[in-house]
């Protein structure tokens, strides 16, 4: 049977986890609300964690389709060229020379290497995210004043975060998880990471998609990055953003203390049934401006 839409994406190392994260949720509601057959393809990505989604993921991808949609941010000419051969490609915050032939080019974040072929207006977030806020409730208090995604499990780097946050209220993110920080140390939370964004004042993070879905919760990012690269596009984005970049773990600004403590909370209460609104408006969006191409 072929696939109306073949996804393309990664997973792990230089990709992270939410290139893979919002096209689940683009193939999801791809299927589910216009029947299109979607499959999601790309090495190591995460299948039975997602098992339970509806989406077919598979590491080699069919020889037919209709469209092709590539997030892995690093194409080649050659890449390009073959999966031109099968259908036409749409490519996603693609820093690679092979966005120059494919069929569209779409920046959803800030492209250092390109400038935009299209712009689009639009975020796609990711389906961890969009699955929890589902779940949530409404009328949550700001009870902490950071949440701190801990991705990297190097405890050097919780320490910096510490030291920063010194006498503040924290949340720990780590694999899917939310603690509570205690002189004791870590103690498992109940919390979803949605639950902890909305009754948190900030989030610390690297640049991702999680800053962004951050601020649909009322939240506010913080960066602190792991890479000059990560570092470039967070201070590209908090020019124009609610967002304070503090640099790289290794390289902090010298008022980085001072801005901390001088950070001021003008976030609003954000209820779950508006944020699953803009979201699903957003998918909508970016669905008829793909449909254009098949």
């Amino acid at each position: 049977m072929t696939t109306d839409i073949l996804i393309l994406t990664g997973w792990g190392g230089k990709y992270g986890s939410g290139h893979f994260r919002r096209m689940l949720l683009l193939a999801s509601h791809l299927q589910n609300k216009f029947n299109c057959k979607v499959e999601v393809c790309g090495e190591n990505l995460p299948v039975e964690k997602y098992s339970n989604s509806g989406i077919s993921i598979a590491e080699k991808y069919s020889s037919k389709c209709a469209l092709i949609i590539h997030d892995r941010r690093d194409s080649t000419h050659d890449e390009m060229d073959l999966l031109k051969k099968i259908a036409p490609v749409i490519t996603i915050d693609d820093v690679g020379e092979g966005r120059l032939s494919a069929s569209a080019a779409i920046d959803l974040l800030p492209n250092l290497e390109f400038p935009p072929r299209s712009i689009s207006n639009m975020f796609l977030y990711g389906y961890d995210f969009f699955e929890n806020v589902k779940i949530a409730k409404d009328n949550y208090k700001r009870q902490y004043d950071f949440l701190y995604y801990f991705a990297s499990g190097n405890e050097a780097d919780l320490r910096v975060v510490k030291k920063l946050t010194d006498l503040k209220k924290i949340l720990i993110l780590e694999n899917s998880s939310v603690y509570f920080d205690e002189r004791g140390g870590k103690i498992l939370s109940a919390m979803s990471y949605v639950e902890a964004l909305l009754q948190s004042e900030y989030v610390i993070t690297h640049f991702g998609i999680l800053p962004y879905e951050a601020l649909l919760c009322g939240c506010c990012p913080v960066f602190i990055n792991p890479s000059l690269y990560h570092n470039d596009l967070a201070s590209k984005e908090s020019l124009f953003r609610n967002m304070l970049n503090l640099g790289t773990y290794d390289n902090l600004k010298l008022d980085a203390v001072d801005d901390i403590n001088k950070l001021k909370f003008s976030g609003k209460n954000k209820k779950a049934d508006d944020i699953i609104k803009h979201i699903t408006e957003n998918l909508d969006r970016f669905a008829q401006m793909i449909f254009t191409y098949i």
